[in-house]
Formats: C-alpha cells, sequence, structure tokens
C-alpha cells in the first residue's frame, strides 16, 4: 500500500460533522423552496414583510430551461451528504484508497456549490434587486459546508496526490459555465401566453395624459394625490372633475372591474378624468398587507413597471395598461411585462426610471392611501365625497354613482 496513504492524516470528527450539518440544513431550505417552487405557495415564514421569494422564484433567472434551479441544488447537496456517510464507512475499513477518490469527488461539488451560490446571489443583488431570505440561508449553509469540505479535502489528500485537484476544478468550472450560460441562452420556462403589445383598447375620447402639478383632493380632504405621481386617463389636460382607483394587477376583481370603469369615466369627458393607483397586495411594497398570498405574486413588480413606463412616456402608458389588463385573470408572465415595457419606452430609460426613488416612493404612496381607506377589498374607486370598494358590478351603478359625486353643484376638486 502505497505509505503517503498511509501518512496522510484523518480529517477532524468535529468539521466533518460540522460541514454535515451544513448541507443538511442548505438540503431542507432546498427542499422547501423546491415545494415553494413546484407548487406555487410561499414557505410558511419568511417571505412575507420585505422579502421577496415568491418574485425572485418565478422569474426565469429560477429556471434552467424547464428545471427549477433549485432541484438541481437540493440533488448536489444530497450528493454531498452522501458523499460524507460514504467518508464515514471508508474510514472505519481502513480503505485509504478509495477515501481519497472520494474526497476528491467532494471537492469537485463543494466548488459547484460555492461557484453557484455566488452566481445566484449576485443575481438578486444586481439583476432583480430583490431578496429571498430562504434562497440566501441556502446559499449561506452550502457554502460554509462547501469551505469545510474544502479544507478537509486539502488536507486528506496527500501530497503526491495533489494533480487530482486538476480534476475537480476543471469538471466545477465547466459546470459552472453550463449553469450561467445556459441562463442566458435557454428560454425561459414560462411560455409567453399573451398577445404581442398591440395599440391601445381605451375609447377615443380619452387617452393617458401628462397634467400639470396640481393635488387632488378625494373623500372630503382625507386623500390627497399628486397630479404628476401617477398616470391619468382624461379626454382633455385641464378636466373639472377627477376620481381615482386603487387597483393591482395581480387582482382578479380589479381586472373585471378596470375597463367598466375606463369606459365609465370616458362617457363623462372631457370634464372627469380617471388617476390609476397601482396599489399591490404585497406586503414587499405595501405595508398594510401582512401576508402575501400566492395569487399576488410579483404584484409590486407589475405595479413598478407600469409606473417606470408612465414616468418614462406618459403617452405610451394606456397601451402597456391594456396590454396587461387583457387576457383573463392573470397578468403576463412578469418576465414577458418587463421585455415589453422596455421594448415600448427604451431598456435605458426604463432602467433608469427603475434606479431612481419616484416609483418606489409613489407605491410608497399608494399603500399609505390603502391604509388611510382602511385597507381591505381592492379595487377602491375614490370619489370626492365617498369610497367605492370591491366589484363595481354593472355599468349603469358607476354611470349612477358618477352622476351622484360628480353631477351639477359639485365644485371642482383641485
Amino acid at each position: 500500500m502505497d505509505r503517503r496513504l498511509l501518512s496522510a492524516p484523518r480529517p477532524s470528527t468535529r468539521t466533518l460533522s460540522a460541514a454535515t450539518l451544513c448541507f443538511a440544513a442548505a438540503l431542507g431550505l432546498a427542499s422547501l423552496l423546491a415545494w415553494h417552487t413546484l407548487v406555487g405557495r410561499p414557505p410558511v415564514v419568511g417571505c412575507g414583510g420585505k422579502a421577496d421569494c415568491g418574485t425572485v422564484t418565478s422569474t426565469h433567472w429560477a429556471y434552467w430551461g424547464p428545471v427549477p434551479v433549485i432541484l438541481p441544488a437540493a440533488a448536489l447537496y444530497l450528493t454531498v451528504l452522501g458523499g460524507l456517510c460514504v467518508l464515514a464507512s471508508l474510514r472505519a475499513a481502513r480503505h485509504f484508497r478509495r477515501e481519497q477518490a472520494v474526497w476528491v469527488g467532494l471537492a469537485m461539488l463543494s466548488l459547484v456549490a460555492l461557484g453557484a451560490a455566488g452566481w445566484f446571489v449576485a443575481v438578486q443583488a444586481l439583476l432583480l434587486g430583490r431578496y429571498c431570505p430562504f434562497c440566501l440561508a441556502t446559499h449561506l449553509c452550502a457554502s460554509l459546508g462547501g469551505l469545510l469540505v474544502l479544507r478537509l479535502a486539502a488536507e486528506n489528500i496527500p501530497a503526491g496526490g495533489r494533480r487530482w485537484w486538476s480534476l475537480p476544478v476543471a469538471v466545477a468550472a465547466g459546470v459552472l459555465t453550463l449553469i450561467v450560460g445556459g441562463q442566458f441562452v435557454l428560454p425561459s420556462v414560462k411560455p409567453s401566453i399573451s398577445a404581442p403589445i398591440g395599440p391601445t383598447a381605451l375609447p377615443a375620447s380619452i387617452q393617458s395624459v401628462a397634467l400639470p402639478a396640481r393635488d387632488f383632493v378625494l373623500v372630503d380632504g382625507r386623500v390627497h394625490l399628486d397630479a404628476t405621481a401617477y398616470p391619468v386617463l382624461a379626454g382633455s389636460s385641464a378636466p373639472t372633475h377627477v376620481v381615482a382607483v386603487l387597483f393591482d394587477y395581480t387582482c382578479e376583481a380589479c381586472r373585471t372591474s378596470h375597463a367598466l370603469l375606463i369606459a365609465a369615466v370616458a362617457r363623462r369627458s372631457p370634464e372627469c378624468a380617471l388617476v390609476l393607483v397601482p396599489t399591490p397586495l404585497d406586503p414587499a411594497c405595501n405595508p398594510a398587507v401582512e401576508r402575501l398570498r400566492p395569487e399576488h405574486a410579483n404584484a409590486c413588480l407589475y405595479a413598478r413597471y407600469a409606473l417606470a413606463v408612465w414616468k418614462a412616456a406618459p403617452e405610451k402608458f394606456a397601451t402597456y395598461d391594456a396590454w396587461l389588463m387583457a387576457g383573463g385573470s392573470q397578468p403576463p408572465p412578469i418576465d414577458e411585462a418587463r421585455r415589453q415595457a422596455e421594448l415600448l419606452v427604451g431598456a435605458d430609460a426604463f432602467r433608469r426610471i427603475l434606479a431612481a426613488s419616484e416609483v418606489d416612493q409613489a407605491l410608497h404612496h399608494a399603500g399609505k392611501i390603502y391604509q388611510t381607506l382602511e385597507a381591505g377589498e381592492i379595487p377602491k374607486l375614490v370619489l370626492p365625497h365617498a369610497v367605492l370598494s370591491g366589484s363595481f358590478g354593472l355599468s349603469q351603478r358607476l354611470d349612477q354613482v358618477l352622476q351622484e359625486q360628480l353631477g351639477p353643484g359639485t365644485s371642482a376638486i383641485w
């Protein structure tokens, strides 16, 4: 037997146990994330408040082609755990040469785990600007476990066997190249289900317009809206009356009522204007919401994209809004929504607006208005002297409400 193998140091039991615990934790977290991705529900804890698990795991960066990346990650962690268990049995049987081969394999898997963790953390920080705490915790556990395994491998592969390091390094580099390159080259897992963006379906009597800076006062002074902060649909740049609607692009009742409300306001054009106030039912950008429901995943992003289009090119907002609201009870996939926004206003302008503070300030103020109006059901039609919540029903009802609120004798509200 090779004396170098007999003289190889034995791995520290404490360090080996720590590495095993780290990968076991990573496997447990990865299993929870896999359940979240496949079933479509958020984890029990950790994805409320400012956490954005739903947003991160819904983008195409969470997939490699048709496969959620968390599935091969979980398989990798399970394989490492299996290798660590094999090591224990080889140590007991004193099969040193086989043990060295296992260390080489574990070093390769650990390098892949470390590289993948670095890549996916960079995606969240640099490309998405959103963070998933469960994802970050998974990467942290896997990275700590990988560093411990690499330390043990360096100690237990004899000096003469260090030529074996070229193999795990080369294989790990190849695997990481496939992972990163595939995310750029392979198509998104979520195919397009919506028609290409086309002309707006707005009534001819109104359009999206940018109004001069003024203060809209609604609900007898309880609500104040900046005319420049939110999209406005109107028949002129100087409407006599203004109403507003708090809505969410992922809210089915909002989507059902949207066209009815626009049509009702159009019938009162040019005296009446409609202010669209995106109000996501997502605690990540609306503190008045306590828990994210699965159907409202990405609500903050849809709202941010729509507001960014408005800020970049007000005249194109109505087209984008109509496209987002078309196609049934759910909006188009979030990646497609971003692509269409960039096509409409230009990628550079879109990204510049998103990076500025105006969009987040508008969402923050929308959340405060939602809280002022006692939160609860949306859409909320905000009128000069009242608030109408929930589905608006028939168009005749809307006409009646608008007549009561904006009819003869109602003073201008700015």
